[in-house]
């Protein structure tokens, strides 16, 4: 072995991209009026990690801490309390972009039902006689 191979570094090369994600069918969640929900998103592969944002049908990106959801630090979207005239139907989607090449994926749709809870008149109202 000569001195330059024992002599020379070591180098490590990563290659700087975003892969799509690995899920492309469009996912639906039932869930009971009043109850939380939570959409985990599938695996995407970024070097360096990517960045997430979900945003609603609108386009809208959302906040990660907001009164009626949050956005854990696994970049799970949690609803909370959910509300069958505010939510059923909702359509949810993430981005990922790569924070170097700006690249981005976005994952499949997120579209959440709300099934309403009736409760009975006749067990709200009480017998007088």
């Amino acid at each position: 072995m000569s001195d330059i191979e024992t002599n020379m570094a070591h180098i490590h090369c990563s290659v700087v991209d975003i892969t799509p994600f690995t899920d492309s069918a469009d996912i639906e969640k039932h869930v009971a009026e009043g109850d939380a929900v939570i959409f985990d998103l599938p695996p995407v592969d970024s070097c360096p990690p990517a960045n997430i944002h979900w945003a609603d049908a609108s386009g809208s990106v959302l906040a990660r801490i907001a009164e009626n959801h949050h956005i854990t630090l696994s970049n799970q979207l949690v609803i909370l309390n959910t509300n069958y005239d505010q939510h059923n139907n909702a359509v949810y989607r993430a981005t990922a972009t790569n924070g170097y090449t700006q690249r981005a994926s976005s994952s499949p749709l997120y579209v959440l039902r709300v099934q309403r809870e009736y409760t009975s008149l006749r067990s709200t109202f009480t017998t007088v006689t």
